[in-house]
């Protein structure tokens, strides 16, 4: 950590939430209710305005690309729920509880999960 507080790893500077930029990509962070995840940013943060289920699509990517998707906000039910064109090992990721994640690469034709808190089906 440097001092000014933020995170410095290699070739690029991470920032505290909601101020991430890293990856292939260094674009803002995008926040979306439903619909398509943004392939030009990051960080896709879901912000549900409502009670009802949610579903994100994600396009296939760029070979190497990462992308993190993170549920900001929700209603007191209600999930969202992230449907990649193609993902290994799958067919979504439920993210259900705010704070809950997941980093994905898409390599080989597929988004591959690297990390998350969500539920893989």
């Amino acid at each position: 950590m440097s001092a000014a507080g933020q995170y410095v790893h290699r070739n690029f500077i991470q920032l505290p939430f909601p101020a991430i930029r890293a990856g292939k990509r260094s674009e803002p962070v995008a926040t979306i209710d439903a619909g398509a995840l943004d392939l030009s940013a990051f960080v896709n943060q879901i912000a549900m305005v409502n009670a009802a289920n949610k579903v994100q699509s994600l396009a296939d990517g760029d070979e190497g690309q990462e992308i993190l998707v993170y549920l900001n906000s929700k209603a007191s039910t209600g999930n969202a729920v992230v449907t990649p064109a193609h993902l290994a090992g799958g067919t979504t990721i439920t993210l259900s509880a705010v704070g809950q994640f997941a980093k994905l690469i898409f390599l080989a034709g597929a988004w591959h999960v690297i990390a998350s808190t969500g539920t893989l089906a």
